[in-house]
């Protein structure tokens, strides 16, 4: 029910769901690149996992070489050869 009334709301009113919910969005480039919009935290950093905390769940990449090429307050830039792409529950 409750999901249904965010949904009909963000119609109505047009605006994008993950703003109405805090939701993150998260958008990949091939396998070489993540974006990660609407994060917490980073939770853990090497070259061969990163681990970001957002509202609803944990994301963690591994893979090799991986860099946080930018990080601001709203989103995450992480580069390298990416594996994997996990959500894990808070």
């Amino acid at each position: 029910m409750k999901n249904g009334i965010k949904n009909s709301l963000t119609q109505a009113l047009e605006i994008p769901c993950e703003v109405l919910i805090n939701a993150s969005v998260m958008s990949i480039v091939g396998k070489n690149e993540i974006d990660i919009e609407n994060y917490k935290s980073i939770l853990e950093y090497d070259s061969e996992r990163i681990t970001v905390n957002t509202s609803g769940c944990m994301i963690v990449i591994e893979g090799k070489t991986l860099e946080l090429k930018s990080v601001t307050t709203d989103s995450v830039n992480i580069k390298g050869d990416i594996a994997s792409v996990a959500f894990k529950e808070l």
